[in-house]
């Protein structure tokens, strides 16, 4: 009789964790099991630090002040084209909830920061990341330094393409 109860109550358990889970196993957005990576997010100024004035204009293809230059320009759109993709993100999110009828209550009215597990990006790290792209480099390189994952560097790297696009003052023609 005991076992049939442990039977029962192991079943119950598993279709209940089923049922909550989904058929996909996804837990907030990863597969049931993994872990999230932490990151340490590095700044373009340590980077510099580190490989030096010579090695960056190598590296950047433009010096450190160039550079500062190129972000003080595209920062308004980089600001406008991340909030867009993050509240983007929060519709699919809540229409995806609104179809599963999962969320009995309201949702919580916060900012688009809170997705990010490891820190907000910075729109200088994602300048860097572009423009050693645009030079070469490689994203499975350039991740790692900078701490972020492979998709959120090529998502910099079409950030940046869209900023360039939407600035008035690097147009040519």
């Amino acid at each position: 009789m005991d076992s049939n109860l442990m039977v029962v109550a192991g079943t119950t358990a598993m279709s209940f964790l089923y049922s909550r889970l989904g058929r996909k196993g996804y837990v907030r957005g990863r597969p049931v099991g993994t872990k999230q990576r932490h990151r340490v997010r590095r700044s373009v100024e340590s980077v510099r630090n580190e490989v030096g004035d010579v090695l960056f204009r190598r590296a950047y293809r433009m010096s450190f002040g160039s550079f500062e230059t190129l972000h003080k320009l595209l920062l308004p759109a980089l600001t406008s084209i991340h909030q867009k993709l993050m509240e983007q993100a929060s519709a699919q999110r809540r229409e995806k909830r609104r179809l599963k009828g999962t969320r009995t209550r309201p949702a919580p009215r916060t900012k688009w920061k809170r997705f990010a597990h490891n820190g907000r990006i910075d729109t200088t790290v994602r300048l860097a990341i572009a423009l050693r792209f645009f030079a070469g480099g490689s994203i499975y390189d350039l991740a790692p330094l900078y701490g972020v994952s492979r998709t959120d560097a090529f998502s910099s790297v079409w950030m940046v393409v869209d900023a360039i696009h939407q600035t008035t003052d690097l147009r040519l023609v």
